[in-house]
């Protein structure tokens, strides 16, 4: 065990909600550890943001390099199966300033950027570090957390206040016992980004597209754009339909049912099969299971709950 720190303040995860409290802290002159599991730059769903963010990323100043490095989302656009109906929902029709225009980013680089300026802001980085136990309820006024890296090496930290950014983990909500699934949500998602692909439908606009996919599924597609000729696609479905899909795919000989049941499902748009023709998938097929979950006591006089630790609810626009 490494000889203990001190900090005012520690931050569980470094994506986008914690990087950003961390930002914040330390430039109110916190003295702030931030404990990241993975090492960055790495892929996650959620690339899609709304015109709420704009402010914040200002705040943070970081908006001049998100537009120079992301699209520009002024919308979305809601599509049937069949690719016959479609209605377009623009932001600036209730926006009327700057704030209109949002982002479509990559993760992988938009979480860098956003830990790199927590870094330069003032924070202690810790990558490829896990917090393995966290004990909030002994003192009312600090926090005992213990990291484990990738040495095996483990360490307490001590502070007076923690912050649980850790995303669907929800490391505080799960070690207690509050971290609850929404059963009425019971939903995968299967997704990848593709390459070479020629905007069009509203993509080249930079706006998002959904398509409604209902019966069995329960669930849509949705197409981002996310650079000049990439995007991210996946669909969402009841877990009932993805286990018998994935049992029928398994019995016919699949050997990568993953990427299987997403294409099959993506093809049932006409769509999103046209717009898939002589692209390249450029990451692996990613899988988010079972991701609608609240999670209650969301803070108290020595913790507090941002982001996904808090809760998530797949959003409906």
């Amino acid at each position: 065990m490494k000889q203990e720190t001190y900090h005012d303040i520690i931050v569980i995860g470094g994506g986008p909600a914690g990087s950003t409290a961390a930002t914040l802290l330390a430039r109110h002159g916190h003295s702030v550890l931030l404990l990241e599991r993975e090492r960055f730059p790495r892929e996650h769903v959620g690339e899609s943001l709304l015109p709420f963010c704009y402010s914040l990323l200002k705040n943070l100043g970081v908006i001049e390099e998100m537009k120079k490095n992301f699209v520009r989302k002024p919308g979305v656009r809601f599509i049937d199966r069949d690719g016959t109906t479609s209605t377009t929902w623009c932001f600036d029709h209730i926006i009327k300033n700057e704030t209109y225009l949002s982002f479509q980013v990559i993760r992988a680089d938009f979480d860098l950027m956003l830990l790199k300026n927590a870094a330069k802001s003032g924070v202690e980085v810790r990558e490829e570090t896990s917090v393995v136990d966290a004990d909030i309820t002994t003192a009312s006024d600090s926090v005992r957390v213990t990291s484990l890296d990738l040495t095996g090496q483990k360490t307490v930290h001590r502070a007076r206040f923690l912050v649980d950014a850790s995303g669907r983990d929800a490391f505080i909500g799960a070690k207690n016992g509050w971290r609850k699934p929404r059963e009425e949500l019971d939903r995968t998602s299967i997704w990848s980004h593709w390459g070479g692909v020629k905007l069009r439908g509203g993509l080249e606009e930079g706006l998002s597209i959904i398509i409604y996919m209902g019966r069995e599924q329960k669930g849509w597609i949705w197409v981002f754009p996310i650079g000049e000729n990439r995007i991210t696609a996946g669909f969402v479905a009841q877990n009932s339909y993805i286990r018998d899909e994935q049992r029928k795919l398994k019995e016919s000989g699949s050997t990568d049912w993953k990427r299987d049941l997403c294409m099959q499902e993506l093809m049932q748009s006409k769509f999103v099969r046209e717009l898939l023709e002589g692209s390249s998938q450029v990451i692996p097929m990613m899988i988010n299971a079972n991701y609608s979950y609240e999670v209650q006591n969301h803070y108290g006089s020595n913790y507090a709950m941002v982001g996904d630790a808090r809760g998530f609810i797949d959003p409906i626009f």
